[in-house]
């Protein structure tokens, strides 16, 4: 098992398209490639503006879709703070831990007939699309 780089979820060694995103692995060998026509490009740019931890990973022309990424923090500096006052050796091995697991959060947001984003997958950041709802 190996991880899509598009969307980061776990896929067969020798997937050649991602079950979870739809993007092709091996875009070399792909002879029907859609080309980006910028009709994400608004929300894209406000993503940059506002929300510069996200980066976009794929976009997909054929189902109305584009997948973003955000790299998260693995460390709580609360936790980190009381375990060195209390224990010096498991806030340090709190802290080595923490920062050499690498979380990413994989979020697909859809988009309609009108490239409108409508849906995030993750409810809980559905404020993505209500805040760039209120810039434009």
């Amino acid at each position: 098992m190996k991880k899509c780089p598009f969307c980061a979820e776990e896929i067969q060694d020798d997937a050649k398209k991602c079950r979870h995103c739809g993007e092709y692995l091996d875009k070399g060998n792909v002879s029907n490639k859609i080309n980006k026509d910028g009709r994400f490009d608004g929300f894209i740019d406000f993503l940059k503006r506002k929300y510069p931890a996200y980066s976009v990973v794929s976009e997909n022309y054929e189902k109305n879709y584009i997948v973003l990424n955000k790299q998260l923090s693995g460390l709580n500096p609360l936790l980190f703070i009381i375990l060195l006052l209390l224990w010096i050796l498991p806030g340090v091995i709190y802290l080595i831990v923490s920062l050499s697991s690498k979380k990413i959060l994989s979020l697909t947001i859809q988009f309609n007939e009108n490239n409108e984003p409508v849906s995030v997958s993750d409810a809980n950041f559905n404020f993505l699309i209500v805040k760039y709802k209120e810039n434009n």
